[in-house]
């Protein structure tokens, strides 16, 4: 059964302890608040309840229909008709999923190829307004992509600098508008290349979404220890470094040295990660493989570094 939401638009609360503000809401369910307001005003999907002041609070029943429409989305089914199915699950869309995700794929194609910038700007605009930014990338922005990869032609080879110059601007935009210097939790995410910058802009939304205040830069592909000893006394707690190619031996050192320290937590996003699979035993509790750990650090030189880089943490 889907669940449904049955509050009244504007009702004014009288016990907000056990309410959510739409921050909160947007770090539980990873959708920005932008598109959780656009939801709201223009398709009618959430009904939030107001505090006297006006703002909006959110039940936990509201987070579980939240959960649903996400569903939806990530089923192919367009915004506009996932208000239907919330309240009747038989309900039969209008068109397939599949068909409405081809049919926005194949406008922005065209005006790609048209070299359309406005129309591709108006386009991607109104997408991520609409809808979160993982839905995206998995039923449009990559396959959209993959399309322009595969194809060998001069021409297409121009469309697909020009689409990934007009996705990267666009999710830099998404991003620069959704930060918020306030967030108690901070968090570095670099990209080791200047290559698949909209990936990693995408990566960037998506902690943002979780409640990150995200510092994000580009092209770093060394140096990573002086990176952590500078942000070490700005509160930053997590550092996620991305790459779609195999790190460095200079950053996984610098890695095993962060790590090993205890100086910030780190996490590998991206190929890599799967790439240096056994660079950590558990990303999560932080234990570099023995293995890894003696093959980075045998040359006599680099280990006598390393101590003393480890000493500058102490």
């Amino acid at each position: 059964m889907i669940a449904k939401n049955d509050h009244s638009t504007e009702n004014t609360l009288s016990d907000e302890k056990a309410l959510l503000s739409i921050g909160e809401v947007s770090e539980l369910t990873g959708v920005n608040t932008v598109t959780l307001r656009a939801w709201q005003r223009r398709y009618g999907l959430l009904k939030p309840q107001r505090t006297p002041k006006g703002h909006r609070m959110y039940t936990r029943q509201d987070v579980a229909v939240i959960e649903n429409i996400l569903k939806w989305l990530d089923r192919g089914v367009p915004v506009g008709q996932v208000k239907a199915l919330l309240n009747d699950e038989t309900f039969t869309p209008k068109t397939s999923p599949n068909a409405e995700i081809a049919r926005e794929a194949d406008k922005l194609k065209k005006a790609v190829m048209d070299f359309d910038v406005l129309s591709v700007n108006r386009q991607l605009s109104e997408l991520t307004r609409h809808y979160p930014i993982s839905v995206l990338e998995k039923n449009l922005f990559g396959p959209l992509t993959d399309f322009f990869s595969e194809q060998k032609s001069d021409v297409i080879g121009l469309c697909l600098s020009t689409w990934l110059t007009m996705l990267r601007h666009e999710l830099l935009r998404c991003f620069q508008l959704g930060q918020k210097s306030s967030s108690k939790r901070r968090c570095v995410l670099v990209s080791t290349s200047l290559n698949d910058l909209h990936l990693f802009y995408g990566q960037a939304l998506n902690y943002q979404a979780k409640g990150y205040a995200v510092t994000i830069i580009e092209g770093l592909d060394s140096n990573l220890f002086s990176l952590v000893k500078t942000i070490k006394s700005s509160n930053v707690t997590e550092l996620f470094i991305f790459s779609e190619d195999a790190l460095s031996a200079s950053m996984k050192r610098d890695i095993v040295i962060i790590v090993d320290t205890g100086a910030v937590s780190v996490s590998l996003l991206g190929k890599c990660r799967v790439i240096h699979s056994d660079l950590f035993t558990n990303l999560n509790t932080q234990h570099v493989d023995k293995a890894v750990r003696k093959d980075v650090t045998s040359d006599s030189s680099a280990s006598t570094k390393e101590k003393s880089e480890r000493e500058q943490f102490q």
